[in-house]
């Protein structure tokens, strides 16, 4: 199961619930597991990049929705949106 993720860059909360997150999930070794942000979410997800697969800067536009199962957001409302819309 691809999954792809975000947190709001709202200081370092968002970002440490979605690296627990993905802490859980990635030693199953059944999920492919994404990151698309900006500012401290994506600095705090850098210094713990071992628990993502791909970890994207967001640049304005999402990856290819076609590629993922699922989506987790932690605060960001956009990304959500955006998987609603793509039928996610």
């Amino acid at each position: 199961m691809k999954i792809l993720t975000s947190a709001q860059a709202f200081g370092y909360g968002p970002a440490s619930k979605l690296v627990t997150l993905a802490k859980w999930l990635k030693p199953h070794n059944k999920y492919h597991i994404d990151f698309i942000g900006d500012d401290v979410a994506l600095t705090y997800v850098l210094q713990n990049s071992l628990y993502f697969n791909n970890i994207f800067e967001y640049s304005g536009e999402y990856p290819n929705q076609a590629e993922y199962d699922l989506v987790a957001s932690v605060m960001n409302p956009y990304l959500v949106i955006w998987a609603w819309i793509n039928n996610i």
